[in-house]
């Protein structure tokens, strides 16, 4: 995760990763937001994995908390950044503006990928939630890696993570590819023999089939994609992952 993503290395994986994720609470933080203050329609969990540490990379909480309601998140991020956005002024023109960025996860890179090990946690995690949210959209498993599993095939454990759900369907594991390589990112693929290696095809057929809301907002953004569709991507790049994200946390209409 030290190395440049797709090649840039002004851009390490690392820290677009960590910027992507703060984003993305951000907007979930938005969307969440209602007249009468921030509904929990998410609890949030940011697992980091490697050979020294596999938990929770939410420094600002306990953690032997896996999950926290985005109503807490929104009040206490790690600390407020700011970073430069082109925005559309009223004039037609594109302008460059200093925005706030809350911080919840910080860049970490260490050596190894016991993806095994964190789809068993992935497993515990989402296993404890659906006991008390049975009537819920089932969960949503993000696996973001740079490399091929260090402790053996993930194919076992992804399942068993696949196997648990909630009244409204399985347990949805998205799976996202990252590279140091500069080649077009392989979005969304609907047959496994269009990817490129045997480690591609095993994130492919550990990866969940869109949801109905999920595949058709993807549509609406212009994806030709399928009820084959699978929710991954191979080589992703900034763009891609950012909308997929995006794409992954749109389970249903928020209403309240």
């Amino acid at each position: 995760m030290n190395d440049g993503w797709s090649g840039n290395p002004d851009k390490k994986k690392s820290e677009e990763v960590a910027r992507t994720i703060n984003r993305c609470i951000q907007n979930l933080v938005l969307k969440c937001s209602k007249d009468k203050g921030i509904r929990d329609y998410f609890h949030i969990g940011v697992m980091g994995y490697n050979n020294e540490h596999i938990g929770s990379a939410l420094k600002n909480f306990d953690p032997e908390r896996d999950l926290i309601p985005i109503s807490e998140l929104a009040i206490k991020p790690l600390k407020i950044d700011s970073e430069s956005r082109k925005i559309m002024s009223q004039d037609g023109n594109m302008v460059e503006e200093q925005v706030k960025l809350p911080i919840w996860v910080v860049p970490i890179a260490r050596g190894g990928t016991p993806m095994c090990a964190a789809l068993q946690l992935a497993e515990s995690i989402v296993a404890g939630w659906v006991t008390n949210h049975q009537k819920s959209f089932p969960p949503i498993v993000f696996n973001i890696t740079d490399g091929e599993s260090t402790d053996g095939s993930p194919i076992l454990p992804a399942q068993r993570v696949k196997k648990i759900g909630t009244d409204d369907g399985a347990t949805l594991l998205f799976n996202i590819h990252i590279s140091s390589t500069v080649s077009d990112p392989i979005i969304y693929p609907r047959d496994p023999d269009a990817l490129p290696d045997d480690y591609a095809r095993q994130l492919y057929a550990m990866s969940s089939h869109f949801p109905p809301t999920m595949l058709e907002y993807a549509k609406s953004l212009g994806h030709p994609i399928t009820d084959k569709t699978r929710g991954y991507i191979f080589n992703a790049d900034i763009s891609s992952f950012s909308e997929f994200l995006d794409i992954g946390t749109r389970p249903a209409n928020m209403k309240g």
